[in-house]
């Protein structure tokens, strides 16, 4: 979530980071609740300062054994006045939270503005490509019947994976081996749950715009993991960290889960855009001025 004072003070770099990354962008809307929601505030401070002055006067009146019927009127009234204020000010406060959830992350100014026609820009290549002196087979061919979309389908419905054999241990190798090399780099091993609150999925920017992506246990209100990102970051969730702590440097295992809904064409096939895939997910936290190394290592 952005911080309020780059939308309120840098509207136009929230409008060009929406518009390179092809985002709705309601920050008109959010200025105009801005500006309403500091006069409400303005407000609300005179009326209780208002009724602070009624109580005394109320207070002292009663100790003189005089009458303060008038005083307490007003103060009741005031209170009213009050409450309908604070009332328009929470309904304000919830519109700012629910638009500042769709405003999008402005982006590195390195990063390069894609399109449709040229997606991807390629940065740094290494190497050459490889040369085959026969025809690359797709690798749901390689698998043959260790890919058991029938079995998987029975079990589960379509895009979800079913391995065999020397695949299944391959996948089971792998995430140990992936494991076991991040935790010789000095990194942290932690085994997370595989379920989130809603409060968590939303912190890392999952719902409420991928929401209808996500599975979803109602009577419990939680959600399937789709990223390890999710119970890795909201570890430190409520936390202040000391800088003498940092850098954060933790990794985990995580079956993922994602509807991918509306999905379709040559990504569909094989082992891509299923509904279930594993990761070993690695986060770091580190000062601003040394983000970019921390990404690049």
């Amino acid at each position: 979530m952005l911080d309020r004072a780059i939308l309120r003070n840098e509207p136009d770099r929230v409008r060009a980071a929406a518009k390179n990354k092809g985002e709705p962008c309601l920050i008109d809307e959010w200025l105009e609740l801005d500006k309403k929601r500091r006069e409400l505030l303005g407000e609300t401070e005179t009326l209780r300062r208002r009724r602070n002055e009624l109580s005394r006067e109320v207070s002292c009146l009663k100790k003189e054994g005089k009458e303060a019927d008038t005083q307490i009127l007003q103060s009741r009234e005031t209170g009213i006045e009050l409450a309908g204020i604070e009332k328009n000010l929470d309904t304000v406060d919830a519109r700012m939270g629910e638009l500042e959830l769709h405003f999008p992350n402005i982006p590195d100014p390195d990063v390069p503005i894609g399109s449709d026609e040229t997606f991807n820009t390629i940065i740094e290549s290494t190497g050459d490509k490889p040369s085959f002196a026969f025809v690359p087979r797709a690798h749901w061919d390689i698998l043959g019947q260790l890919l058991d979309s029938e079995a998987s389908g029975s079990i589960a419905g379509s895009n979800f994976i079913l391995l065999r054999g020397w695949a299944a241990r391959l996948q089971r190798i792998l995430i140990s081996w992936m494991l076991d090399f991040h935790s010789s780099s000095g990194m942290e091993e932690v085994w997370t749950p595989f379920l989130a609150t809603r409060e968590s999925m939303t912190v890392t920017g999952q719902i409420p715009k991928l929401e209808s992506d996500m599975y979803h246990v109602e009577k419990d209100d939680l959600f399937l993991v789709p990223t390890g990102e999710v119970p890795l970051t909201n570890i430190y969730r409520n936390s202040r960290l000391q800088e003498k702590d940092l850098p954060i440097r933790i990794f985990g295992y995580s079956p993922c889960f994602r509807r991918e809904a509306g999905s379709y064409g040559k990504d569909t096939r094989g082992l891509n855009r299923v509904h279930q895939f594993e990761k070993v997910e690695m986060v770091r936290m580190v000062k601003p001025e040394n983000s970019e190394a921390a990404l690049r290592k």
